[in-house]
């Protein structure tokens, strides 16, 4: 960013009265900060990147090399005069060899004739090339090391501390965009694993009428664990959850899978609320211990009835066109892996017209916000729309996320009871 910032601030003048060396490092600077690169996938960024100063330093070949943390590996990735040592995929322990020695020091290292260095190059494919000099920097973002830059010549060569500076910031350039393009790809692996262990299509159940949204965040923090499930029951009740797990990525989808498929088995069986999230927990203590909220309900369209069980999650919300919206906040119980595996369980009348709205706190959370004026409106809105379900959802999106997207996933789920059939 300095170097960015250094090169914009240089005034036409200055660089047309500036010393033709130092003109020439301003525009190899340019040439490796433009904004034009950010366009780039990172294929094509570390290609070009490679190319560039190949050409800028007038060197023979350049490489980029990646670690493999699990692993204490670098394994070669982008390569210009080198493009076999991408291909035949070589790898290379962190401290060993000439990559290994600039990753293990997280220090430039500068060979200058491989005939006569102490540092041991292990590489076969450059003492094969040819290659007698060499100059490496690490690839290192928020001190973290990503990999290893190393450029090297036919001929000997003594690389000054010129050539290592602009090699350290082409280093720069690339450890960013490698860094986003490992996050980018984890958030779409993320993504599509939830979006895929959510429901792809909410069941006909006969006195119901269902609706469901979810909403990946407005940031780039990750993907959330936010999930809602559907479930009818053996006896023709209908078990209705929700939930969020603490965490972000991969993981926590992953995780939300897991709960899901859990309280799925338990509803099956036949255990009511407030014992199934009781199982549910100690599922979550042995496994894992990772953090989750969740509401649990079942509907019963023959009686009619709701009964909820809650673990830490927002209050349910239970609205009539005519009479009104209310909390249901005397289920109670703390998240999911807190230790605890005790809960009540709350029963509510429904009749029809009556719409149970269910959603995690990336609705109603906001830092310039009180929580109780938030759920406020999110009454009213429901008391607004409770008999048309899709509508409700629509509602609440737009007037809670339109104008200030939230930061975290959202998901709801609203279930209208609407009266009796011929079946019941």
């Amino acid at each position: 960013m300095y170097l960015k910032l250094a090169v914009e601030s240089t005034s036409k003048n200055q660089r047309a009265s500036a010393r033709p060396d130092e003109q020439s490092a301003v525009e190899s600077l340019q040439r490796v900060t433009s904004a034009a690169l950010a366009y780039l996938d990172l294929d094509d960024l570390l290609s070009e990147l490679l190319d560039r100063t190949t050409d800028i330093l007038e060197v023979d070949t350049a490489a980029i090399l990646l670690l493999e943390e699990d692993h204490g590996m670098l394994v070669a990735r982008a390569a210009k005069g080198l493009e076999e040592e991408v291909e035949r995929g070589f790898k290379v322990s962190v401290g060993a060899g000439f990559a290994g020695r600039v990753a293990a020091t997280r220090q430039p290292v500068v060979i200058e004739d491989l005939d006569d260095s102490p540092i041991e190059v292990v590489n076969p494919l450059l003492r094969a090339k040819g290659i007698r000099s060499l100059l490496g920097v690490p690839l290192i973002v928020e001190r973290r090391l990503l990999g290893v830059l190393h450029i090297g010549t036919l001929e000997r060569r003594n690389f000054d501390s010129d050539d290592i500076h602009l090699l350290r910031t082409v280093g720069d350039r690339a450890a960013l965009a490698i860094e986003h393009g490992r996050l980018m790809d984890q958030r779409r692996a993320a993504r599509h694993l939830q979006r895929r262990l959510l429901p792809q299509a909410l069941p006909e159940v006969p006195g119901l009428e269902l609706a469901a949204r979810y909403l990946p965040a407005s940031s780039e923090v990750g993907v959330g664990g936010d999930w809602y499930d559907v479930i009818g029951l053996p006896d023709g009740r209908v078990g209705v959850a929700i939930g969020d797990v603490v965490g972000k990525g991969a993981e926590a989808a992953a995780y939300m899978g897991e709960l899901r498929s859990a309280l799925r088995a338990y509803a099956l069986e036949g255990l009511e609320p407030a014992p199934a999230v009781a199982k549910l927990a100690r599922f979550v203590e042995l496994q894992r211990g990772q953090m989750a909220t969740l509401v649990y309900g079942i509907i019963d369209p023959g009686e009619p009835r709701i009964h909820i069980a809650r673990a830490g999650h927002p209050y349910p919300l239970l609205a009539h066109g005519e009479r009104g919206a209310i909390f249901l906040t005397s289920a109670g119980g703390p998240p999911l892996g807190a230790g605890e595996v005790s809960f009540t369980e709350q029963e509510a009348a429904i009749d029809a017209g009556s719409t149970l709205l269910l959603y995690t706190d990336g609705l109603l959370e906001r830092r310039s916000k009180r929580i109780t004026d938030s759920e406020t409106a999110l009454a009213e809105t429901a008391y607004a729309s409770a008999q048309h379900p899709e509508t409700l959802c629509d509602s609440v999106i737009r007037r809670f996320l339109r104008e200030r997207p939230s930061k975290d996933d959202v998901a709801l789920l609203a279930v209208l009871y609407t009266g009796p059939t011929n079946d019941q």
